[in-house]
């Protein structure tokens, strides 16, 4: 799902993905979220968003967290949120897993 701001400054991407039935990285799946990082890179805007249902494996390890270790450099200016669903809407929860950085091709539009 994709989302825009009212005043365009912001786009947000909305994904959804768990670990395999076995506990292994979702690398397959996980492939259409590169695409929409490939997407978010091409946008002109204030702020990209790219938000992640988090999935906790038998490790505890937090497949969005993994998932930002993994492909970090080709994130740029992309900000990651990891979303934990609750029980009701008040015990969702948002956290911050990445935030933008520079991105190298900002100067081949900017000029």
């Amino acid at each position: 799902m994709i989302l825009v701001s009212d005043d365009d400054t912001i786009v947000v991407e909305c994904k959804s993905y768990s670990w395999t039935k076995s506990g292994n990285f979702p690398s397959a799946k996980i492939s259409t979220a590169i695409e929409s990082l490939f997407y978010l890179s091409r946008i002109k805007v204030d702020k990209k968003i790219l938000v992640l249902q988090d999935d906790i494996n038998s490790q505890g390890e937090s497949l969005v967290d993994v998932f930002v270790r993994r492909y970090d450099g080709v994130m740029d200016d992309v900000e990651v949120w990891a979303y934990s669903a609750g029980n009701s809407i008040k015990e969702d929860k948002v956290r911050i897993v990445r935030i933008p950085k520079e991105n190298w091709y900002k100067n081949l539009w900017m000029k």
